[in-house]
């Protein structure tokens, strides 16, 4: 019998002898030979190497204990001398008992929606992201998201392949990003001072709009 193997986030299958005779009875049947096989880009190992990076408290703008001001100073601060070759993008999500919406915002473009109520706050702040990794990124720069979600950023840092759809569909649309060696940075935004902080006026008024 086929086995899947885990280990060190990568995936590998090993088939026994029998298994090996039956795939090659049925390779040669279609006329197909193993060296036709493509294999599909193994969506856990995004987090194991230098194309996509999580930062829930490496910097001071991400330390709630500071004073609304500071934090607005040290984020500007990083930004300037971190990621001036990044294209950031900030995401944001509301939810209330009829109707949840999600919204991001770039330099050059925005967008809001309203999805089905029956979405988590977990799942909206998931699906806010990788609709902003397909609307508004670009391909010829590395990319930054910020986003308020420490629980979708974390699940993204253990990702296994028992994590959530919206997680294993987030960590894909990473990796399909790496094929133009571009790297993607996702970086922890606090709650309390996110109007505070680049973009995060349109998003209000974004999901204030598909609300």
């Amino acid at each position: 019998m086929a086995f899947i193997h885990l280990y060190s986030g990568n995936l590998r299958i090993q088939l026994n002898k029998k298994d090996e005779e039956v795939f090659a009875g049925i390779f040669a049947d279609l006329n197909i030979t193993f060296d036709q096989i493509s294999t599909l880009p193994n969506i856990l190992d995004v987090i194991h190497n230098d194309i996509c990076e999580i930062h829930l408290t490496s910097f001071g703008f991400q330390d709630k204990a500071q004073k609304t001001s500071m934090i607005k100073a040290l984020f500007e601060e990083t930004i300037s001398e971190e990621f001036q070759d990044y294209f950031i993008i900030a995401t944001d999500e509301s939810k209330s008992h009829l109707y949840t919406s999600i919204a991001s915002t770039s330099n050059l473009r925005s967008f809001s929606f309203r999805i089905h109520p029956i979405n988590s706050i977990f799942t909206a702040e998931a699906l806010a992201i990788c609709q902003a990794i397909d609307d508004l990124s670009v391909l010829d720069s590395n990319l930054l998201i910020l986003t308020e979600s420490f629980s979708v950023l974390k699940a993204l840092k253990n990702l296994c392949i028992k994590s959530p759809k919206v997680i294993l569909r987030l960590a894909h649309k990473i990796s399909m990003r790496a094929k133009f060696n571009k790297k993607s940075l996702f970086g922890k935004l606090e709650g309390k001072v996110v109007t505070e902080l680049w973009g995060n006026d349109k998003l209000r008024r974004g999901l204030k709009m598909a609300f």
